[in-house]
Formats: structure tokens, sequence, C-alpha cells
């Protein structure tokens, strides 16, 4: 099957957590002393049980959200991306389905890429993040075979450039047209090639 784009990089499931109770800190001098390298910290009451507003669950992650943005243009779209055979990885899985994605993803036992995000009051945000296997993507595990499109958009998290040049070099044999965030990954890639 030929696609319009297919999108390579990380997916993730996401918490979306807020409360009027997080609290924004800013003080460089004091705050950077402890390790705060901006002079800012979120917080909240340690040892407390804090409330908050009804969770938001989404699904997250370069490729992913690239991904459904073609697919809602009209683009034959698919994913290559790794997500785990657990809970959050087939809640992924649905999701895309639904935006008419078509999913290429290795089944690790692992778990799959998993980010808390607490919104402070003002729009702040702190994530905690747990990268699961989405960035342990292997040559052996990408089916180049069916990597068939006019584009792709490359967001390697941290996928090992190894594997990342592989990719590229699929690509480019096949004279699919490539972009990726951040850029500098290309212009690495085709001065080295």
């Amino acid at each position: 099957m030929q696609y319009d784009i297919i999108t390579i990089g990380t997916a993730t499931r996401d918490v979306f957590l807020t409360s009027p109770l997080f609290k924004v800190l800013r003080d460089k001098k004091h705050l950077g002393k402890i390790g705060f390298k901006t002079g800012e910290a979120q917080c909240f009451a340690l040892g407390s049980k804090i409330e908050i507003g009804k969770p938001t669950l989404a699904t997250g992650g370069g490729a992913t959200n690239a991904a459904v943005a073609f697919s809602r243009q009209g683009f034959k779209t698919a994913a290559l991306v790794k997500i785990g055979d657990d809970s959050a990885g087939k809640d992924i899985l649905n999701e895309l389905k639904k935006e008419k994605i078509n999913v290429f993803s290795p089944k690790p036992e692992n778990g799959t890429a998993y980010s808390t995000i607490l919104l402070a009051p003002g729009g702040e945000r702190t994530i905690l993040v747990y990268r699961g296997v989405s960035e342990d993507l292997t040559i052996k595990e990408i089916p180049f075979s069916k990597l068939k499109s006019r584009w792709a958009y490359i967001s390697s998290g941290k996928i090992s450039f190894n594997v990342i040049e592989k990719i590229f070099n699929h690509f480019h044999k096949n004279k699919t047209l490539l972009f990726s965030i951040p850029p500098g990954i290309i212009l690495k890639w085709v001065w080295i090639n």
C-alpha cells in the first residue's frame, strides 16, 4: 500500500492534571542554588492529598501528533511507533485507528511511554515522563517493505541515530521526500551521505 505520508517517532500515553493547588515559585537566586536551573519551580504541599480536576487522557508523542494532523487533512497516513503490549499501548492503537491511521508497531514486553502533565492555574506545566519502549526501536523491528509513501515525517525523539540513518537511507532510495523535527537531523544526514 502506498501512503501519502508516514510518520516515524514516539507515541506516548498522556494524562493531564490540573489543580489550583499547583503553585509556581520564582526565585532565581535561591531556587538556582538548590538545583532549579531556571529559577522556577512548580510546587505542591509534600505529604498532602491534593484535589485535582478531572484527568484528561490523550495520545501524545511527535509521530502520533503529526499523524493525526495529516490524517485530519485528508492524507492517507501511517505511523511507525514503538508501543508496549499494555493498556496504554492499546489505547494509543484504538485512538489512531479512529483517526484512520495505519500503525506499524513492534509488540515489546516493556511498557508504553507515559507522561503526566501537571498544569498550574497560570498555564505553566511540568511533565513527568517515562520514555518506555518508544526510543528503543531497532532496525530488525522496522517493516521496510511496508514503508511506501510520497512523504516521511521524522520526529525521532531519542531513537538512535543508527536506526534513523537506516530509515533515511530506505526513504532516500525510494525517492520519498523527508522532513523532520528538529530539522537539523536531515542536515546532519545529508552532510554525512
